[in-house]
């Protein structure tokens, strides 16, 4: 009930299936990057905590790095197996 007044969006999916979700939010566009080698059993949370990517409890920004990566995250089927290097956008 406390999202009925959500505004809905209908898409076709890849499937050719349309599919109607709620609550759209946009990807914002990051303008500094930096590149960071991975390995398959990294996690997003682990990457952002690191002392040089956000710091101590910088898990909080795990959100940043899947944003800037989105897609290439999508093909992979949101799985860091096989993703060799990540974009970590510089949050100011």
């Amino acid at each position: 009930m406390w999202m009925m007044g959500v505004p809905t969006a209908t898409f076709t999916a890849v499937d050719g299936f349309d599919y109607t979700i709620k609550d759209i939010k946009d990807i914002p566009s990051y303008g500094i990057f930096t590149a960071l080698k991975i390995k398959s059993n990294d996690t997003l949370d682990e990457i952002a905590s690191r002392a040089n990517i956000y710091g101590e409890y910088g898990e909080s920004n795990s959100y940043a790095i899947f944003e800037a990566n989105v897609v290439k995250l999508m093909d992979e089927k949101f799985s860091l197996a096989n993703v060799k290097e990540l974009k970590i956008p510089v949050i100011v």
